[in-house]
């Protein structure tokens, strides 16, 4: 038969099954972008159920990748579509060359349609670069962040909740009227009036305060920082009973908070129930062995035997079993808290109550190289050191205190005494 040009093939389109992969691949990308972009952000689009958070970056993580993936497949698809374009443009441009050599050259319209392109893509990249760099300023503080999200959506009470808190952690009024604008917004937002009532606490507004938290309770019962900050008022106006009654609620909810179980103590203190205040103080420290202010009140509880019907500094010191839990308390808090003077004054005592000059005076030593200029410890040092007879050292120490406090009257008394 006739031969055939080695070139012949070239002209002869063959089909292949690429094309049709090719085309289940794209379709899968897409519904794989689709599923990014749409899926992940249902739960927080509030179009099914309310959320409890603003819708921010963080939810739009996921979508985010599934909007890339949809732009890279739409730029294949345009790119494709240009370059075939080309070669179609190219193919007419070979037939017609004879009939229009005498024009001047004009650029092939498919190299217009890639640059159309890669034009657009650019645009999408350089609008995306400035809306990032525009997000970024909104980040560079917490206030500067707060503040775009309520220019975006001013009717979004957690947005002015957590403005609020913003400017109340700046020590600044203006909180006052954005959880109020939460409160607005949301009428039953426990959270944003147990911030008002605070705010409005630290402002001398007491009242006012104690119906923001009513109203917080009466909208949960159940809330934690409402009974807190409540318990909280009732003891700044020494209003004991109620105080005691709002730790021990806010202690169901929040039971491993130690300053409930440090104030409960303090509150059943007050009311005398010396027993219920060393449960309280000891169940703190089980729990949190470093909280020091339980520890020296177990302590000065412990270092002194409550007596109905003796008060203040006629209550007697404790001695034997109960004088040494309270010596143990004492040094438990100093441990974590070793500037405490208080609690170096009561154990100073205590040992010397105990007849246990030596270790008083070691005790007052250790307390002054802690809080050297206290002219209390001085005198108790002083003290010690006459019990044991060293009355030379004693007087030096007497006269050291009087220079820190000339009105130490007793300093001044155990001074005169020696003379």
């Amino acid at each position: 038969g006739p031969a055939i040009p080695k070139d012949a093939t070239s002209s002869v389109t063959v089909p292949v099954a690429g094309g049709a992969n090719n085309e289940v691949c794209d379709r899968r990308a897409t519904t794989l972008g689709l599923a990014m972009l749409i899926l992940p952000f249902l739960p927080a689009s509030n179009l099914f159920f309310p959320v409890g958070f603003v819708i921010a970056e963080r939810v739009l993580y996921m979508p985010s990748m599934g909007f890339c993936l949809l732009v890279a497949i739409g730029f294949d698809k345009l790119i494709s579509w240009a370059s075939s374009y080309h070669r179609h443009s190219n193919s007419e441009e070979g037939n017609a060359s004879d009939a229009t050599q005498e024009d001047s050259p004009q650029r092939p319209r498919g190299v217009v349609a890639r640059s159309v392109c890669w034009g657009l893509m650019a645009v999408v990249i350089l609008s995306l670069t400035c809306k990032t760099l525009v997000r970024n300023a909104d980040w560079r503080s917490m206030s500067s962040l707060c503040d775009s999200g309520v220019k975006v959506n001013p009717g979004n009470a957690k947005i002015h909740f957590s403005i609020g808190n913003v400017h109340a952690q700046e020590g600044l009024r203006s909180c006052e009227g954005h959880y109020r604008d939460a409160i607005r917004l949301r009428p039953n937002y426990t959270a944003a009036w147990v911030n008002l009532g605070l705010v409005i606490l630290n402002m001398d507004r007491a009242a006012e305060a104690e119906a923001a938290y009513k109203r917080a309770i009466e909208i949960n019962p159940n809330s934690g920082n409402a009974h807190t900050n409540y318990g909280h008022l009732c003891r700044l106006q020494s209003r004991w009973s109620d105080a005691q009654h709002h730790y021990e609620e806010a202690i169901k909810q929040q039971p491993d908070n130690p300053v409930l179980w440090h104030y409960a103590g303090v509150s059943c203190k007050e009311l005398k129930n010396y027993t219920c205040a060393g449960d309280y103080w000891r169940t703190c420290v089980k729990k949190h062995p470093s909280y020091a202010d339980s520890w020296f009140s177990l302590g000065l509880l412990l270092s002194r035997e409550h007596v109905a019907g003796r008060s203040g500094q006629d209550v007697p010191w404790s001695k034997g079993k109960r004088a040494k839990m309270a010596e143990d308390a004492l040094r438990s808090g100093l441990k974590f808290q070793p500037t405490n003077t208080n609690a170096w004054l009561a154990l100073t005592q205590l040992l010397l109550k105990n007849n246990q000059a030596k270790e008083a005076e070691m005790i007052a030593r250790q307390a002054l190289s802690q809080v050297p200029d206290n002219s209390l410890l001085r005198y108790w040092l002083g003290h010690a050191m006459e019990v044991r007879q060293f009355i030379p050292q004693a007087r030096k120490h007497y006269e050291a205190a009087l220079q820190l406090e000339p009105g130490n009257k007793l300093a001044a008394k155990a001074l005169k005494n020696l003379k």
